[in-house]
């Protein structure tokens, strides 16, 4: 009976991917591996769909994404934002969206 706990301890979650930084460099595709697969296909008119069938507009998926984006390009100017905007695609991405 000692101070052993009664449940299992639990494994140490992963380190969140770091945040860009402003300035940083980025690839394309360097932040795809951060953002999981969100749609499972696309309807007939060719946009993109949910496991529920509900469709992802572009313009409200990846909010926490977008607002850092946008913050970072009105404080430092858009060349100074590469991995902020490869970041947002990359999350875009993961709705099935294909931004240029």
């Amino acid at each position: 009976m000692g101070n052993t706990p009664s449940t299992p301890a639990r494994a140490p979650a992963p380190p969140a991917p770091a945040a860009p930084t402003v300035g940083a460099k980025a690839t394309p595709g360097q932040y795809d591996a951060e953002f999981t697969k969100q749609f499972t296909g696309y309807n007939q008119d060719g946009k993109p769909v949910g496991s529920e069938g509900q469709v992802f507009k572009p313009c409200c998926v990846c909010p926490d994404t977008k607002r850092e984006r946008d913050e970072c390009v009105l404080a430092n100017g858009e060349e100074n934002c590469a991995a902020f905007i490869e970041r947002h695609k990359a999350c875009l991405r993961s709705y099935g969206f294909s931004p240029k």
